[in-house]
């Protein structure tokens, strides 16, 4: 039950996300795809970040892959750099407590924002992640 809260307060307070398109990778009556989705960082005015993760047909509990790009879309990028950002944006990759996060930090000696995305899941493998970069020396 203490999960089940946890899950439903980090879900309320993350990114949201514009769906972009789907692409069909596999099965011939019921296919699987892939999803592309879209969202500002909500603390960070001036970067757009876009998500794709693998959906199963039929399935309770989609693959743990995970991959993300991330962009400066406005000339100029505000916000506080320094503090970390965990779970600005969350999706349900189960019907159980697997979910792919995106958490950002700053390089301070880059000047670079670094997102990653990955996937969590109370037990077992956890490795699947990608990064995406943005530097800031481009946007002041």
């Amino acid at each position: 039950m203490k999960n089940l809260l946890f899950l439903i307060l980090a879900f309320s307070l993350n990114a949201t996300a514009a769906k972009i398109g789907t692409v069909e990778t596999s099965g011939i009556l019921f296919k699987d795809t892939i999803t592309i989705e879209s969202f500002n960082d909500p603390t960070i005015d001036g970067v757009a970040c876009h998500v794709t993760s693998p959906d199963r047909a039929l399935s309770f509990e989609d693959q743990t892959n995970a991959s993300i790009a991330c962009r400066q879309v406005k000339k100029t990028i505000t916000g506080d750099f320094q503090k970390p950002a965990k779970n600005i944006f969350r999706k349900a990759k189960s019907f159980f407590f697997k979910t792919m996060t995106v958490d950002r930090f700053y390089d301070q000696e880059n000047d670079t924002l670094v997102y990653i995305a990955y996937t969590k899941k109370l037990k077992g493998d956890n490795a699947s992640h990608s990064i995406s970069t943005v530097p800031l020396y481009l946007a002041r």
